[in-house]
């Protein structure tokens, strides 16, 4: 059975009195000092240099259940510094260079932070990836559309975009770490966590109204595959998230209880419009000009629907893709021109 261990809350426990205090509460304070004097980039260079672990950052939810006073303070600061780090990760966007290597550079320093602080399995370490992410996303899409972008350059934003945190093993160590329990299978695909969250949700809302299962069909309420499962009762209260806030911010849901926005949302929306648009450059070597006809759409729309159609038909198109794929890379397209492409808590806080 794997061991649930806190690597920044009890890596220097053992001398507590060299420091004069808790050792671990030290450490918080200190590199909350780096944040605050060398911001998120210095920050994060000074990670690297001195080969820092990631903080773990746990939900209030999970914190509160630790029994220990001390051990939930240390986690309480911890999960307080990850807030910090999340407040200051569009700090990375400060003195963004004018040349697309510099801007290439400052995408790869953000998507390698995510995976820094996506190495511990905590529900705030997950939220803090995805942010992360999400603010590279538009450097990459302006890359993407500038037509002197080289082959090698797109060559690696295909990689870029392949998050290497971002797996369903992931999902479920998360979860695993939140009840200190290996009820998630981390072998198993995301089709089968949802499910399974599902099946938690359904029965703690029977086991606080018995009579909910009475009152729809059980093929409705229950999923076979999970009929027989075992979630031991002290463990129900995790599968009832709190209300979402009025505007789901990154900032908000760290602060709160909203463990199926892991499960069900785990990557930014964008990110899959611009592996639409990237798979489209790739695909076609570059985008198409209003001269080429479409007999469904006018204007540039139709042009890469016209491209894409062709392609696609040609059977060169790899399989699983879409022959509407080049309607969505147009709609991309459009939107990072148009500077429309922007991370979701930015998008969210503009609808207020």
């Amino acid at each position: 059975m794997k061991k649930f261990t806190f690597t920044l809350l009890s890596l220097f426990a053992y001398s507590q009195t060299v420091f004069g205090g808790d050792a671990v509460l030290e450490s918080i304070r200190a590199k909350e000092q780096d944040l605050n004097q060398f911001g998120i980039s210095g920050f994060y260079r000074k990670a690297n240099v001195e080969k820092w672990s990631a903080p773990l950052i746990r939900s209030n939810w999970a914190t509160m259940r630790v029994a220990d006073l001390e051990e939930r303070n240390r986690q309480n600061a911890s999960n307080e510094f990850g807030k910090k780090v999340l407040d200051a990760l569009p700090g990375f966007l400060n003195n963004m260079p004018d040349s697309i290597s510099g801007k290439l550079d400052k995408a790869k320093e953000i998507i390698k932070f995510s995976e820094w602080i996506a190495t511990q399995n905590g529900y705030g370490n997950a939220l803090i990836a995805r942010r992360a992410i999400d603010l590279a996303l538009p450097i990459l899409g302006g890359i993407m559309v500038d037509k002197s972008t080289s082959v090698e350059i797109m060559s690696t934003i295909d990689d870029l975009l392949k998050v290497k945190w971002a797996r369903d093993a992931f999902v479920a160590d998360v979860l695993n770490q939140e009840i200190e329990q290996n009820l998630f299978d981390r072998n198993q695909n995301q089709e089968y966590l949802q499910g399974l969250w599902k099946e938690g949700a359904r029965r703690y809302l029977v086991n606080k109204n018995p009579d909910l299962s009475k009152s729809l069909p059980s093929n409705v309420l229950v999923n076979p595959q999970f009929a027989s499962f075992d979630i031991k009762s002290n463990v129900l209260p995790f599968f009832c998230d709190e209300p979402l806030p009025s505007i789901p911010t990154s900032s908000k849901l760290i602060s709160g209880k909203h463990h199926e926005q892991i499960v069900f949302i785990l990557l930014p929306p964008n990110l899959q419009k611009l592996k639409d648009l990237l798979t489209f450059r790739i695909c076609l070597g570059g985008f198409p000009d209003e001269g080429i006809k479409n007999d469904f759409y006018p204007g540039l729309k139709g042009a890469f629907d016209e491209t894409w159609r062709r392609y696609y038909i040609s059977g060169k198109a790899p399989k699983g893709l879409s022959l509407k794929l080049g309607l969505a890379a147009w709609s991309t397209y459009e939107a990072v021109i148009q500077n429309r492409i922007t991370p979701e808590d930015e998008t969210l806080l503009k609808k207020q």
